[in-house]
Formats: C-alpha cells, structure tokens, sequence
C-alpha cells in the first residue's frame, strides 16, 4: 500500500510543480546540483519556453547562493567560479529578456521563493533553515519587492541600452 502511494506521488509531482507556477522539470531537477536548473533553463530558453527558464533560472541561483553561502570555505575554483561563468552566460540573456516585463518577472520571482519555501531542495536541505540561506533569501526577496517601484525607470534604462520593453 505504501509502495502504490509513493509512486502515486511521484508521478504527480509534476503535475503538482505545474500547477504550483513551477515547470513541470523542476521535479526532475529537486535533488540535483543548481547548475542542472541553469543548464534546464538555458534548454527551455532556446526551445522558446522563457518564462520556465527564468523560474528554473532563478530557482536554481537561489539554491546555489545558499550553498555557497552556507560553506564559505569551499574551493573558489570549483563552485563559485561556475556560478560566476554560468550566472553571466546563462543569467544574462534571462534577465535581459525577463526585466522587458517587470511584472512578469515580479509575479516569476514571488511564485520561485512560494515554490521554495514549500518544497525544500534535498541537495541543500542542510543549508535551507541556515542564517546565510535565510539572508540569500531576503536579498531576493528585496529584488522581487522592489521591481515594482522601479518598473519605470527599469523601462526607461533597457530603452537607454537598446532593449524592447514589453
């Protein structure tokens, strides 16, 4: 009996995320290192599939601050130098396109920490009730609450810089 609930689970789990706001791979990617989400966002950016991959994109950043967060001491070669190289190739042509709607991006930011504080990664459930976790997560907290407010002048710089607002 016990078996039959766990598989009935697990093969609603993503139907669960997708009604959540989440898409649905997020349940593949629970578990996993963060540069998977980077790796599935930058996929389902290509395959026109943007505002998954800024939710998966912004998902994974926020799994991946927090771990650095909680293991300073970790090798500056090894993860912090990826989550530098992959924040800047894959996070910035998400955020480019993202910040083109600062209300969307707003809503995806508001449904990213809604879908994390329900659903704790296992790869960092070590890390997920630390202070430094608890700190990553105000700073995106901040992003997403002060988009809003700055929605005009965000308009006005990608106009500056050449970007579409949408």
């Amino acid at each position: 009996m016990r078996a039959g609930l766990l598989a009935a689970a697990l093969a609603l789990a993503p139907l669960m995320a997708q009604a959540e706001g989440a898409p649905p791979e997020v349940a593949q990617l629970r578990g996993q290192h963060p540069s998977k989400y980077y790796e599935a966002a930058s996929q389902l950016f290509s395959q026109g599939r943007k505002e998954d991959a800024v939710f998966l994109f912004y998902l994974g950043q926020l799994h991946w601050r927090c771990l650095l967060a909680a293991n300073p001491g970790i090798d500056p070669t090894g993860d912090p130098a990826l989550f530098g190289s992959l924040s800047e190739v894959v996070g910035r042509p998400l955020n480019e396109w993202a910040f083109g709607d600062p209300d969307m991006v707003h809503r995806l930011l508001g449904e990213v920490l809604s879908y994390d504080a329900a659903h704790p990664d296992p790869y960092r459930m070590t890390q997920a009730d630390s202070p430094e976790c608890a700190q990553v997560r105000r700073g995106l907290e901040g992003l997403r609450d002060g988009i809003p407010a700055q929605a005009e002048a965000i308009r006005r710089e990608r106009t500056r810089n050449g970007l579409p607002n949408r």
